[in-house]
């Protein structure tokens, strides 16, 4: 069923990284823009380092508006589109590499049910906790001031969990923050005491409970449908 925005016609159309189609979304469109005799369609694709969440926002305000200056006797010629495409450099979300043609995926549906883009099913296999070495490489190349925490973190991820890992992980989090936003060091001669140091712009969660904000993380994942393993699971 189509969309809408402002009482106007609403499509979404995904592309990947080489900029090929959602087939499915694409044809759905077309044969729906022909259906209702439309003659002018309004795209709006978002912008640099949004997901999917922001770029659906920012097209129903966006719209919305515009819906609203539109004279009464076009409106029903008129449709929109949102164009979404993969903006984020490590989404949690990501969009699949679609076939050059738009027919289809690159790959397996299996491959999209642990990528968080269609359900998990019952029995799959839980996220992998652990830091991979291409990411971590990229994330290194990124911040080189802060090559250390991410080191560690890494590490804190393979092993196994503990409150001292959640400790340990928390202390390195504040490291790596500072260090990425100062390229400087953390310690000012104050120690590991908490929340020393915190600059303008960086995250108040340095300032919270170790295990309370994990608690918090953990509660987020499940609630968007990733599967813990068991050793992370409440007990």
């Amino acid at each position: 069923m189509t969309a809408e925005i402002a009482g106007l016609p609403f499509w979404e159309l995904t592309f990947d990284a080489d900029g090929d189609p959602d087939g499915g979304e694409r044809d759905t469109f077309l044969a729906e823009v022909r259906a209702r005799g439309l003659t002018d369609v309004i795209l709006f694709a978002h912008g640099w380092n949004n997901d999917r969440r922001i770029a659906n926002e920012l097209f129903t305000r966006f719209f919305t508006v515009l819906g609203g200056q539109l004279p009464a006797e076009v409106r029903g010629r008129v449709g929109l589109a949102g164009v979404v495409w993969p903006s984020l450099r490590w989404s949690d979300e990501p969009i699949p590499d679609f076939l050059a043609d738009g027919s289809g995926v690159v790959g397996d549906t299996a491959s999209l049910e642990t990528t968080g883009l269609g359900a998990t099913p019952a029995g799959s296999t839980p996220a992998d906790p652990t830091l991979d070495a291409t990411t971590l490489a990229e994330l290194r190349a990124q911040f080189p001031a802060a090559t250390a925490p991410l080191d560690e973190m890494a590490q804190l991820l393979a092993g196994p969990p503990s409150t001292a890992t959640l400790t340990a992980f928390h202390r390195c989090l504040g490291e790596f923050s500072r260090l990425a936003h100062t390229g400087s060091d953390p310690d000012d001669g104050e120690g590991d005491k908490a929340g020393a140091g915190l600059s303008p712009g960086e995250p108040r969660m340095l300032l919270d409970d170790p295990t309370e904000l994990f608690k918090r993380y953990r509660r987020a994942l499940v609630a968007s449908g990733v599967t813990q393993p068991p050793s992370l699971r409440p007990q």
